[in-house]
């Protein structure tokens, strides 16, 4: 089991509960961001701060919960291209990316998730019949007949998630993320990295095992 628990916020099931649905028609792209200001208090020593010990730092230690939100929603990614930067945080790695992935079935992303920024996390996801906005806890459906937004039970998506995994070694039901779906938010991770080094488009067939 991989510990993606952010498709498990109530605001991001109810997105997925609205795709499935076809509310939006045909998905054009989706706008993400995950970020927080964490890297500005962490000690310029840390192992985060090495590029070699935690490349692509903030896609990879938040970003990447949205990548897999979206493999969920869209599929299977096969363009990435990505641009990191280093702005702000004491260490030498990159706390600034922007990520562009291309689905299977046509659907842009972008990821943006920066170590430096105030803390956001959201999705915009536009369609020809309207657009939907969420994050952990909210949801919002805009089309031409208005918009949309219920009222959503918090989740404790961890707590799920250990439920979850308690109950499979058990042998009392299956996990949602198990090993595959992490492997697929990871090569996202990886191309945009391999992106971001070799300034090109790379496609996740090109990395071992992404097949």
């Amino acid at each position: 089991m991989v510990g993606h628990n952010y498709r498990r916020e109530a605001g991001y099931r109810q997105l997925k509960r609205w795709l499935d649905d076809g509310r939006l028609g045909t998905v054009i792209d989706a706008q993400c961001e995950s970020s927080h200001a964490g890297g500005l208090r962490l000690e310029p020593n840390t192992w985060r701060f090495d590029p070699t010990l935690c490349p692509a730092l903030p896609l990879i230690q938040l970003g990447v919960h949205l990548v897999d939100l979206c493999n969920l929603c869209f599929g299977r990614p096969v363009d990435v291209t990505a641009l990191m930067r280093h702005r702000a945080i004491p260490g030498e790695n990159a706390d600034a990316t922007m990520t562009l992935i291309g689905y299977e079935g046509g659907v842009l992303v972008s990821v943006a998730s920066h170590y430096c920024t105030p803390g956001r996390s959201e999705i915009l996801v536009s369609g020809l019949e309207g657009r939907i906005r969420a994050d952990a806890g909210h949801a919002a459906l805009t089309t031409s007949a208005g918009t949309e937004a219920p009222e959503l039970a918090p989740v404790a998506s961890q707590a799920e998630e250990m439920r979850e995994f308690a109950a499979a070694v058990r042998g009392e039901g299956t996990v949602e993320t198990p090993g595959e779906a992490g492997l697929w938010a990871l090569a996202v991770c990886e191309a945009a990295t391999l992106s971001a080094r070799e300034g090109r488009t790379v496609q996740t067939a090109e990395l071992p095992g992404a097949h």
